[in-house]
């Protein structure tokens, strides 16, 4: 008899999909059926669990650990939620359509027994149904991530630091547990982001930071000299504690560096790795000496500078485009 009267004290959940979709190009749309309680949720506590039997908890045993009433004063009604924009957050009236929508599913709603509607902005159902990573426009400097649903805030913009001859592009987030460059997180939160993230320590003209010197550190693990031999090695990823890198990993992180694919990044590395084993053919029996091997790497870091300066128009280009798009601002600092 008590599970008969649990049965009654809460309907059947109706099914959303028989309440008919908004008009087409509406701001607002159906989410989901929620529980609403008539004065509010029943409150279970330890009295119920101690005195239930018959392998169920019976919430009419004790009362509400809230208000102390019995359970028969609390009755439980399905609601419909509804997603709206967020900036009619405090007043749903105001959105376009959305009150002659709601007159329009009075016959509906009696037939479910709907009992009324709710609403929830867009932020209420990104952070408990996160949407899927679609960017989107314009670019928001805050959003939820996904899986955590943590608020992320994000600056960006372009930062020159007073003494240093150009302005560098520069996007970081904080959240309440974390700060700084947390690219993975910014991308899966706010996805449209990512061109400039790709830009992240460039200088203003799109040119990687310290390309030079950071390119061939990248290319000069990818191989080794030897007197009349080639041979690949591995590099240490980051400092020496890090995982062993292959030749595969360090193509890979080469075309991250210069923002280019990983076939332009092997067919550079094959290009310098050229010029060098010429040099070693040229060195001879010298290769040895310290000055000569010396020699030898500034003649691959020669040829990389050139393939650089072909590349800078490109850098350029793609840096204007971005800031155009991104209407970055630039700001001196210390």
């Amino acid at each position: 008899m008590k599970a008969d009267n649990q049965k009654k004290k809460k309907k059947k959940k109706p099914d959303i999909k028989l309440v008919p979709e908004p008009p087409a190009g509406s701001s607002f749309r159906l989410w989901r059926m929620i529980e609403h309680w008539t004065p509010h949720a029943f409150v279970i506590g330890t009295p119920h669990m101690t005195k239930s039997k018959g392998g169920f908890l019976d919430p009419t045993v004790a009362p509400c650990q809230r208000c102390h009433e019995a359970y028969s004063k609390h009755t439980c009604e399905w609601a419909l939620l509804m997603v709206i924009p967020n900036k009619f957050k405090h007043n749903p009236r105001e959105v376009p359509g959305l009150q002659a929508y709601v007159v329009s599913l009075k016959e509906t709603m009696e037939k479910l027994g709907i009992a009324g509607v709710g609403f929830a902005t867009q932020e209420d159902y990104e952070r408990e149904n996160p949407v899927p990573n679609a960017p989107v426009w314009p670019p928001r400097l805050g959003a939820f991530i996904p899986g955590s649903g943590e608020w992320i805030k994000i600056k960006a913009g372009l930062t020159k630091l007073r003494g240093n001859k150009k302005a560098y592009f520069s996007i970081t987030g904080s959240t309440h547990t974390a700060g700084g460059c947390i690219h993975e997180q910014i991308k899966l939160a706010a996805p449209e982001w990512e061109p400039v993230i790709r830009l992240h320590l460039a200088d203003e003209d799109g040119v990687p930071t310290h390309v030079a010197a950071n390119g061939f550190y990248w290319l000069r693990g990818g191989f080794f000299m030897h007197p009349g031999e080639w041979s690949p090695i591995t590099y240490q990823r980051g400092d020496q504690y890090g995982e062993p890198m292959s030749r595969e990993d360090l193509d890979k992180t080469l075309a991250g560096h210069l923002r280019i694919s990983i076939e332009e990044a092997v067919a550079l590395r094959i290009q310098v790795e050229d010029v060098m084993k010429e040099a070693v053919l040229t060195a001879g029996d010298y290769i040895e000496d310290a000055n000569v091997r010396a020699a030898i790497e500034e003649a691959g870091k020669a040829a990389l500078a050139a393939w650089v300066e072909e590349r800078k128009p490109w850098w350029k280009h793609e840096a204007e485009e971005v800031i155009a798009k991104f209407k970055l601002q630039r700001k001196e600092t210390w």
